[in-house]
């Protein structure tokens, strides 16, 4: 699809949203456009950003929540780049288009007779692979590889997030999981870390995870148990970071690891 499109119909226009202005020099473009699943029956809003200045393909971040969940992403890069901490990428906020909100389907892996129409990442992985990824790759300088996609999510999100990572590897290899609902179907998280524990201790992928310290038992509770059991395997190629943010409640947290997120999985390697 190209940048601007003159096709009728409110689906076919991407929609230029604006720039960021980086001193004199360069800017980066974000625009966002709407994309619509064959395979989910919806229709989605793509914010993007891509760096001005870049050589060759480019790293991968799809932001869950994407309304509310770029802009953090985006200044975090950005900040990071400029001090020559982190490596340019180009950053997707997947978001839903007009009034419709299905994340309580699209981000939980299994039915649960507490949340209504549940059960539905297997099928929203599904579009990722098949449908999202090859439109991104068609469309902007990113990576094919694997090693070359980071997936953040938070609350849903970041159990989302947390399915993909265990259950779904061939899609990204850096995750952040913020705030991950892990108490979901009473602790179905927990049971993909044993299974993994149980297999090969070879696991090159990175993880951040974290959580407000506010956001009561089940959520924090919930995050320094799988922390522990993290720190506690022997992982071999596994880089994994955490942080319990201190007086923050599940909302409030929300910005504070969005950006840690963000600087730990696109940390520029430190060559010996």
């Amino acid at each position: 699809m190209p940048l601007l499109s003159h096709c009728a119909g409110p689906l076919a226009l991407p929609l230029l949203i604006g720039l960021t202005l980086a001193g004199c020099g360069p800017t980066s473009a974000h625009e966002s456009e709407p994309f619509h699943s064959t395979l989910l029956g919806r229709d989605f809003l793509l914010h993007s950003y891509v760096p001005a200045e870049h050589g060759g393909e480019l790293p991968v971040v799809l932001v869950l929540d994407g309304n509310s969940m770029f802009d953090p992403v985006v200044q975090e890069l950005e900040r990071g780049v400029a001090r020559g901490e982190l490596e340019p990428a180009v950053i997707i906020g997947i978001a839903y288009a007009g009034s419709q909100n299905p994340r309580n389907t699209d981000f939980t892996p299994v039915p649960d007779d507490r949340i209504p129409d549940s059960g539905g990442a297997s099928r929203y992985f599904d579009f990722v692979a098949q449908e999202l990824l090859p439109h991104l790759e068609s469309r902007f300088p990113i990576s094919r590889r694997r090693e070359d996609r980071a997936l953040l999510g938070h609350s849903f999100g970041g159990l989302a997030a947390a399915y993909a990572l265990f259950e779904r590897p061939e899609l990204f290899n850096r995750y952040g999981l913020l705030s991950p609902s892990l108490w979901y179907a009473e602790g179905i998280v927990y049971s993909w870390e044993e299974a993994r524990a149980a297999g090969s201790r070879e696991w090159p992928v990175t993880v951040w995870m974290s959580t407000g310290a506010w956001e009561g038992a089940e959520m924090a509770g919930g995050f320094e148990f799988l922390d522990r059991q993290l720190r506690s395997r022997d992982y071999v190629g596994l880089r994994y970071g955490s942080a319990l943010i201190p007086a923050q409640g599940h909302l409030g947290s929300f910005t504070e690891s969005f950006q840690r997120a963000t600087a730990f999985v696109l940390k520029k390697e430190v060559l010996p």
